[in-house]
């Protein structure tokens, strides 16, 4: 029933309830109980915010194209511990991370897609994307509302497209 009754407020609602979504995610951020990690290079647009009980549990931040079909690179920091797909061909390695250097596993697909997943600062790290993983050097986000900003011209330039 409840979502029948948001339904029929129109567009002018679902535009207040994300605005209210991104203050959430500013003010948690002012705080310091939201936490993203970002690659070094460069903007950040942001995906997702997952939160629970008004405690978030996952940001992910895209780079490059995030349409579908297109190679782009996605950063998921979350409470959550990542798991592990079981595989053989796991490739250890070591990643910058906020200047210095942190254990991580890379897995390849077969279809040219790759998964690193890594920790910092008690928090857990998946980086996902097509093509050579190339460079991926990665720092505490210290800024999240140029991400939001992308988000919202993104959407913005979809509606239009429409």
């Amino acid at each position: 029933m409840r979502s029948m009754e948001y339904a029929d407020r129109g567009p002018e609602y679902a535009e207040e309830l994300q605005e209210n979504q991104y203050r959430k995610l500013r003010e948690a951020f002012e705080e310091g109980s939201a936490v993203a990690y970002s690659l070094t290079v460069g903007e950040p647009i942001l995906l997702e915010f997952h939160a629970t009980n008004g405690t978030w549990r996952s940001i992910s931040l895209g780079y490059g194209s995030i349409e579908p079909a297109t190679r782009g690179i996605r950063i998921t920091t979350s409470r959550n511990p990542v798991v592990q797909p079981p595989g053989a061909g796991a490739e250890p390695l070591d990643i910058p991370i906020d200047g210095s250097l942190a254990p991580a596993v890379l897995l390849r697909g077969a279809d040219d897609t790759w998964l690193l997943t890594t920790s910092a600062a008690g928090f857990f790290l998946s980086v996902s994307g097509e093509g050579p993983p190339g460079d991926i050097t990665l720092h505490a986000l210290h800024d999240i509302n140029p991400a939001i900003d992308a988000r919202k011209a993104y959407i913005k330039a979809r509606q239009r497209q429409t």
